[in-house]
């Protein structure tokens, strides 16, 4: 079982002038990406012709019925980003407009990886804004980096965000973007026979997550009314962590991780610990191997890194913790498997692998 992780596997074809064509395959071989962007958008202009005679206009057709457009896709497959604890407080020594330091604040930069990935959706694991999720930060610090993929962003709330009161700010920031703002949870759909779940993990806000509380029967009858769907479910506090917040949580969202064996579900996504780790898959009970759900922590959106080694014996499942680098999940939805990679913020991958849905 691999421990620990430094040194990068490869390097992804990240660094690349957007106006160049660029082309990569994926880490399993299946199947290739390409993007080709037209340099400056520029043409030459032909030398004009002369306009032909007009010819009668046709009497007008109906405009067909619009169908609603499906979730983006590239080759068969749904790109997704996902990361949480991003953007410092413009309070922070380390904030420095924006640009941060060597070793803090390093959001501005993981947005312009995120925006290199380009994903079809951003999954935002909260503590999005530090220090207290107020609207004023927001507009300042997260705004003019991660905002610039507002309209892609799926985003839940951490406890931070709930240090303004009802977690306004967030709200205020996001919108519907955020779902229900006496929920902050809901359910969309992300193509290729995956759904996706935003949990609020800050329990006490919501009525709680245990069996019967509302929470609780909204997921069930979002997995009951999606069997034989690909699930991926994403909050901000892990359930399985290596780090400083082990076990914190077991008790808490316990009844939905067993919830979540009983249907199947494929992914779960975290932050809330500042460090990258990937675990088998394993069952609510930590036993490898057994269930369905692989798990990762993703705490490396910008704010400043953890230990990641704090717990690593009590947890039996994890296969990779990297705790010295900022970056962001890429994953790769099929219908029938996912491919995943953990990028640094200069491009290069630390993580990759793939699994088959089960």
């Amino acid at each position: 079982m691999t421990r620990r992780q430094h040194d990068p596997l490869l390097i992804a074809d990240l660094e690349l002038p957007e106006e160049w064509a660029r082309e990569w395959a994926t880490s399993s071989g299946y199947g290739a990406y390409l993007d080709v962007l037209r340099a400056n958008g520029q043409m030459s202009t032909p030398t004009p012709t002369p306009t032909p005679s007009p010819t009668p206009t046709p009497a007008p057709t109906t405009t067909p019925t619009p169908t609603p457009t499906p979730p983006p896709t590239t080759n068969g497959a749904t790109t997704v980003v996902a990361v949480g604890d991003i953007a410092c407080d413009p309070g922070s020594s380390s904030w420095n407009n924006n640009n941060g330091t060597a070793t803090a604040c390093r959001h501005k930069y993981t947005a312009e990886l995120a925006k290199r990935l380009a994903p079809a959706y951003v999954l935002a694991l909260g503590d999005l804004q530090y220090e207290d999720g107020a609207l004023a930060k927001f507009q300042q610090s997260y705004d003019p980096t991660w905002g610039q993929l507002k309209t892609l962003t799926k985003p839940v709330p951490g406890n931070h965000e709930y240090q303004t009161s009802g977690a306004s700010g967030y709200y205020d920031y996001f919108g519907a973007l955020a779902g229900d703002r006496s929920k902050g949870y809901y359910v969309f759909d992300l193509g290729n026979n995956w759904i996706a779940i935003a949990i609020n993990s800050n329990c006490s806000k919501v009525g709680g997550c245990g069996a019967g509380s509302p929470q609780y029967q909204f997921v069930q009858n979002v997995l009951q009314a999606n069997r034989g769907k690909n699930v991926l479910v994403f909050l901000h506090h892990p359930y399985w962590t290596t780090g400083n917040y082990y076990g914190q949580y077991k008790s808490s969202l316990g009844d939905l991780y067993r919830l979540f064996d009983q249907y199947g579900v494929d992914l779960s996504l975290a932050g809330h610990d500042h460090n990258y780790q990937r675990y088998a898959i394993q069952n609510a009970d930590s036993v490898c191997n057994t269930g369905s759900v692989r798990h990762f922590v993703v705490g490396t959106g910008g704010k400043n890194v953890y230990d990641a080694d704090a717990h690593a014996a009590d947890e039996p499942c994890d296969e990779v913790r990297i705790d010295n680098a900022y970056g962001v999940l890429k994953l790769v939805l099929y219908s029938d498997h996912y491919e995943w990679a953990f990028v640094r913020e200069d491009g290069t991958v630390l993580d990759q692998a793939s699994s088959s849905v089960r």
